[in-house]
């Protein structure tokens, strides 16, 4: 287990750190049980932090104008690998 930790430089909870142990190892590790071990073994993770928002609008036009830029740059200019390099309006004009 901390041979794991270390790999992951700690970041691996308990619980991804049972699914990794239980498909090494090839047997059923509750995660309550590699919790606990963690907590014996003085093993700690990261704790996350909550993540802020990038922009607060002042009005609701301002969020509304927001969302249908983004709206349009989804649908229009976000190219997507698996439509071949096309974006999902060219995509879906080609398809018809």
């Amino acid at each position: 287990m901390k041979v794991l930790h270390e790999k992951v430089d700690g970041i691996y909870g308990y619980r991804r750190t049972a699914l990794n142990i239980n498909r090494k190892l090839g047997q059923l590790f509750n995660h309550k049980r590699i919790y606990r071990l963690m907590k014996v073994a003085g093993i700690q993770f990261v704790i996350r932090k909550k993540r802020k928002y990038l922009h607060k609008y002042q009005t609701f036009e301002e969020l509304s104008l927001a969302i249908d830029e983004y709206v349009h740059f989804y649908n229009y200019e976000r190219y997507q690998k698996r439509l071949n390099g096309l974006s999902l309006m060219e995509y879906r004009a080609k398809a018809v």
